[in-house]
């Protein structure tokens, strides 16, 4: 897998004349999360989301060739509590890394799921800035493995079944 760092995309992005236009409009924004995902191996590219405090909103950078910008939206959360920051800083592995890892203990601990789709958030959680890593099965299962950003700590390791979830929201509503 040869994916452009998620420095390299944001150093990119800190130079786009969309964003320096969206600094200027809203120079308390920031970083709140990376989003990547893949359908088999073939990834997207990367989103970068910036938190604006003040309207408890996130607008979205899209890092494909043409960088383009999402008009701001809400944000779904359990609190009022703002969003934590991603520090880049705190990033000590590869993306790479991150994934060869989370394959290991999904070898060991799920070794039958068939994996389709691979989403991946940085984003600061409960337990800290995570590589928030969620494998989807061709049985519709969802595996999901947090590791700290600066160490690859495990924080969590949580298989749900896609199908018991549409259950329960179809009990709520």
């Amino acid at each position: 897998m040869n994916l452009v760092t998620l420095k390299d995309t944001h150093d990119r992005l800190q130079k786009a004349e969309v964003f320096l236009d969206f600094q200027k409009e809203h120079p308390d924004a920031y970083l709140a999360h990376a989003f990547i995902m893949a359908d088999q191996d073939a990834w997207s590219e990367w989103q970068l989301g910036y938190y604006l405090k003040g309207k408890d909103t996130i607008s979205t950078f899209f890092m494909d060739d043409e960088i383009t910008q999402s008009p701001a939206s809400e944000i779904f959360k359990k609190d009022k509590r703002p969003l934590g920051g991603l520090e880049l800083d705190k990033v000590n592995f590869t993306l790479d890394k991150a994934l060869e890892k989370a394959r290991a203990l999904l070898k060991k601990d799920h070794a039958g799921e068939i994996i389709t789709k691979t989403l991946v958030i940085l984003q600061t959680l409960e337990q800290g800035q995570v590589f928030n890593i969620t494998f989807v099965s061709q049985a519709f299962n969802t595996i999901n493995v947090k590791l700290a950003t600066d160490s690859l700590d495990v924080k969590q390791v949580k298989k749900q079944s896609l199908l018991d979830m549409g259950k329960s929201l179809s009990k709520a509503s």
